[in-house]
């Protein structure tokens, strides 16, 4: 199929896009966000800590709660644009005529590896719901949802450059 760029899209692929590059933008800009917030939190807790000798149980546990946040966000940018499924090399060594079967069983990987990931997100979530975190006092699972929300985000993602591949979309999606 001949490549064209994201305007002439079917609808359906457009739509795609539009939510990948929506909630990737969103999921960026959190995961900036949450990132700024721990270094005030780390920055509180070094003062708290030794300067007016008061240290906060809670700003360790938030500290690293959103770190896994942030980690799980920026998974689903790092999809968004093609850098988690970078095969490059073996791209170029195979021959044209079997580069879509090898896009497909990429395809297969990654979604096999997000939508377990995403599976056992949301049962880990489930199963600690019960717990709480130490400091914060509110449900352990909020932690968890991370996994299941990064994977979901990323799992869109690669639909999304399979099918930006297979229509031969050479624009790229928002996030620049």
């Amino acid at each position: 199929m001949s490549g064209y760029d994201s305007a002439r899209a079917p609808v359906p692929l457009r739509l795609v896009r539009a939510l990948d590059t929506t909630l990737s933008r969103t999921a960026l800009y959190l995961a900036a966000a949450l990132l700024a917030i721990m270094a005030a939190v780390t920055m509180w807790q070094v003062l708290a800590r030794f300067v007016f000798h008061v240290p906060q149980a809670w700003s360790e546990v938030l500290v690293r709660t959103l770190m896994i946040w942030a980690a799980f966000l920026a998974l689903a940018t790092a999809y968004h644009k093609g850098v988690m499924v970078a095969v490059d090399l073996l791209h170029r060594l195979v021959p044209p005529t079997l580069r879509s079967v090898l896009e497909f069983v990429v395809l297969l990987a990654n979604v096999s590896v997000l939508a377990t990931g995403f599976w056992y997100g949301i049962q880990m979530a489930k199963r600690v719901s019960f717990q709480t975190i130490a400091g914060l006092d509110i449900s352990i699972a909020w932690g968890y949802a991370a996994i299941p929300v990064g994977f979901a985000i990323a799992l869109l993602s690669v639909v999304r450059l399979f099918l930006d591949r297979r229509y031969g979309i050479t624009d790229p999606p928002g996030l620049r």
